[in-house]
């Protein structure tokens, strides 16, 4: 199929798609978390927990006519503005093109919506792979290129309230715990009580990202 109409039939499917994506958002019990957790106040806890005295936190705006790297995994018209957590130890680089020593970003959104609409265009837009791109320029692209990076260390992507979570991981041992898997249901425990909570889902040397329940307890 040519690659143009591809894309074009898949931009009218997600818009035909959108009402229904809002009201199965809305509807889907199941996934509904139970918890009077403050979620930006808990993220910035759990970075403090990793980094203590070290922590930066830096909160960045939206900047709709330039797409700055990290903000193009979270663009859309509702976004307002993010936040990041990183070590203040290593060098600050406000473009955010290179990830090493950060540990969080939340983005923030108009509402709790938004951020869920948000999170489900994310839960399509990780699976397009930058090879079915080729000569094509815009956002879809310069977001392509960045979840390819993201699948060479690992991360996660999850989203709470007004909120979408991006958090870093990397091939080698994890700031706590035993391993990856147990420091992602540390940062979960952060941000929600208990129930089920949909992620999407990248490990070191997977080169995928899966869309996952994970149980909290």
């Amino acid at each position: 199929m040519n690659l143009r109409i591809l894309i074009l039939a898949t931009s009218f499917v997600a818009t035909l798609s959108c009402t229904s994506n809002r009201s199965a958002i809305e509807s889907n019990s199941e996934l509904e978390i139970t918890t009077t957790k403050d979620s930006a106040a808990s993220a910035k806890l759990f970075a403090q927990k990793i980094l203590g005295n070290h922590l930066r936190v830096q909160n960045h705006e939206r900047h709709p006519s330039r797409y700055l790297d990290v903000q193009m995994i979270f663009e859309t018209d509702d976004l307002l503005s993010y936040t990041s957590y990183s070590d203040n130890r290593l060098k600050d680089n406000s473009k955010i093109k290179d990830y090493n020593g950060y540990l969080l970003f939340v983005a923030n959104y108009e509402d709790a919506m938004s951020a869920a609409h948000a999170f489900q265009e994310l839960k399509t837009n990780t699976q397009v792979r930058i090879s079915s791109l080729q000569g094509y320029s815009g956002l879809l692209v310069e977001q392509v290129q960045v979840f390819e990076r993201i699948r060479e260390k690992g991360g996660l992507i999850t989203h709470k309230d007004n909120y979408v979570f991006y958090l870093l991981e990397s091939c080698d041992k994890p700031p706590l715990g035993d391993n990856w898997t147990e420091y992602e249901n540390i940062f979960l425990r952060y941000i929600f009580t208990n129930g089920r909570v949909e992620v999407i889902n990248s490990d070191c040397g997977q080169d995928s990202f899966l869309v996952q329940e994970i149980r909290i307890h």
